[in-house]
C-alpha cells in the first residue's frame, strides 16, 4: 500500500522528514511517499467555529477516531475547516493521477472539477457523488493509495486525526500541541497516529463503522477516543489492543504484515516514553551511530533519533569523537589536518577556499566561532533530549582545559550507508 505524506508550510523539515525517517525503520506493507513541496492551503469556507446545537452543525463533518484539544482561544481565527483540508489531500490526488484514469460512468471523461476544487456540502450527504468520488480513486484499473495531511492549522473540531467522510483513504492529523501533554520527541505522538491511522483504514469502511467500535470511556487501547487529553498519553504508553478490539482485528482478517507493522511502530514508541520517564534513575546513555557518507549523528534505540548538526557543527563534534581523551581549545590548531578531512567528508559541495576559510576561524588561538560552534551543538542536544540526558552527548570541560565528549566509545558504532 503506498501512503503518500503531504504537509502545510508550517510543518517543519525536522518534524515531516523525521517521521518518514522512523516510519520507515519497521518491515510492512506500506510504501511512504514524500511530497516535492508543502501545499498550500486555500480557504473558501468562513473561518468561525461552529458549535453543536447550531443548525449549521454537521455531525458527519467531526466523526472521527481521534480526539480534540483545548486550543488557546487567541487561536481560533487560525482554524480551518475540514473541507479545507481534506480539499488539499483531494487537490494533491488530482494533481498526480488525475488523467490516468477511468471514470466511474464508463464515459472517460474529466473527474467534474466540484469534486475537487468546491468541495459542495452535497458531498457530506449519502448520495451518489460520494460513491463517484470513491468509485473514481478506488477503480480497479489503479492501486488505492492512502493520503495523510500533517498540518500546523488547527481545524473547527479541533480534532488531532480527522478522517474524510466522503472518501476513504483521506486523513490529516494536526501536528501542533502535543507539548501540552508530552515532553518528548513530537514525531511520537504524529507517528503513532499515522500507524494506527494505516490498521484503522484496514478494519473500517468508514468513520459511522469505526464509531461504532470506539471507546468512549479509556482503555489504555488504540481505539480509545480520549475526550479527556490527560488520557492520550496512556494509549501511546501502553501501546495496546483490548482484547475486544483483538476478536474485531480477528473477525476483519487483517493481514499479519499490517497487524505487525502497527504493533512493532507502537511498541517501539512506548518504549521511547518509557526510557525518558525512567533516565532519572537508570542515568544510563544510549548508544549512538555515525551513519553514511555524511556522518549524520543519530541515537537508534531512541527512534533513530537524529541530532540536526550543520556540516561544520558536525565536523567539530565527530573531532572530539575522535579524542575520548579530550581536546584543549588552544590547542586547536594542532588537529587543523584532521579537521580538514572531516570537513572535506561531511561538506564534499564546499569549495576549497570555504573550507580552509572555516578552518582558520576554527583553529585559530581561543577562537570565538568555534566556542559559539560548541554552544549551537550543546544547545541542539538539549532541545532533542533534555538537558540530564544531552550531559552524556555534547562537548563539555572547564575553561581552559580538556574539552571532550563524556559518551563511552562502546556505545558508539560507525555505519557506511
Amino acid at each position: 500500500m503506498i501512503v503518500h505524506l503531504i504537509r502545510t508550510a508550517g510543518v517543519s523539515d525536522e518534524l515531516y522528514f523525521g517521521c518518514h525517517e522512523f516510519l520507515n525503520q519497521f518491515v510492512g506493507p506500506y510504501s511512504f511517499v514524500l511530497s516535492d513541496k508543502p501545499r498550500e492551503i486555500t480557504i473558501k469556507d468562513e473561518i468561525k467555529i461552529v458549535e453543536p446545537g447550531d443548525p449549521k452543525y454537521d455531525i458527519k463533518e467531526v466523526r472521527s477516531f481521534s480526539q480534540s484539544v483545548s486550543m488557546p482561544a487567541k487561536n481560533i481565527q487560525e482554524r480551518k475547516s475540514w473541507r479545507d483540508l481534506f480539499r488539499i489531500n483531494n487537490k494533491y490526488r488530482k494533481s498526480k493521477d488525475v488523467k490516468e484514469s477511468n471514470l466511474y460512468d464508463s464515459r472517460h471523461s474529466e473527474m467534474p472539477e466540484e469534486l475537487i476544487d468546491d468541495y459542495d456540502s452535497t458531498i457530506f450527504e449519502s448520495t451518489p457523488a460520494v460513491e463517484e468520488l470513491s468509485n473514481f480513486y478506488f477503480s480497479e484499473n489503479r492501486k488505492p493509495y492512502i493520503v495523510i495531511l500533517l498540518t500546523e492549522h488547527a481545524n473547527h473540531e479541533n480534532w488531532f486525526v480527522g478522517y474524510d467522510p466522503n472518501l476513504k483513504g483521506n486523513y490529516f492529523i494536526h501536528v501542533d500541541g502535543w507539548e501540552h501533554f508530552t515532553s518528548g520527541d513530537p514525531r511520537y505522538p504524529v507517528c503513532y497516529h499515522i500507524a494506527s491511522t494505516l490498521l484503522k483504514h484496514a478494519m473500517f469502511d468508514n468513520p459511522q463503522e469505526m464509531g461504532n467500535y470506539m471507546h468512549y470511556q479509556s482503555k489504555g487501547c488504540m481505539m480509545d477516543f480520549c475526550q479527556n487529553k490527560s488520557e492520550v498519553m496512556l494509549k501511546l504508553r501502553t501501546a495496546d489492543v483490548c482484547p475486544d478490539c483483538q476478536r474485531l482485528i480477528r473477525a476483519k482478517q487483517i493481514p499479519h504484515m499490517q497487524l505487525r507493522y502497527t504493533f512493532d511502530v507502537m511498541e517501539d514508541i512506548r518504549r521511547q516514553l518509557l526510557f525518558k520517564d525512567r533516565y532519572d534513575l537508570l542515568r544510563q546513555a544510549t548508544p549512538m551511530l555515525v551513519k553514511g557518507r555524511a556522518q549524520k549523528i543519530v541515537l537508534p534505540e531512541m527512534g533513530m533519533l537524529q541530532i540536526n548538526l550543520s556540516p561544520t557543527e558536525r565536523a567539530i563534534y565527530l573531532l572530539f569523537l575522535n579524542h575520548p581523551e579530550g581536546i584543549r581549545l588552544a590547542e586547536m590548531g594542532d588537529y587543523k589536518a584532521e579537521l580538514r578531512g572531516i570537513l572535506n567528508k561531511v561538506s564534499p559541495s564546499d569549495s576549497r577556499e570555504t573550507i580552509e576559510s572555516q578552518l582558520e576561524k576554527l583553529c585559530e588561538y581561543n577562537s570565538n566561532s568555534l566556542s559559539e560552534r560548541m554552544s549551537r551543538i550543546k544547545r541542539k542536544f538539549d532541545d532533542k533530549l533534555g538537558t540530564a540526558m544531552a550531559e552524556h552527548y555534547y562537548i563539555k570541560g572547564p575553561n581552559g582545559g580538556l574539552k571532550k565528549i563524556d559518551l563511552d566509545r562502546d556505545l558508539l558504532k560507525f555505519q557506511d550507508n
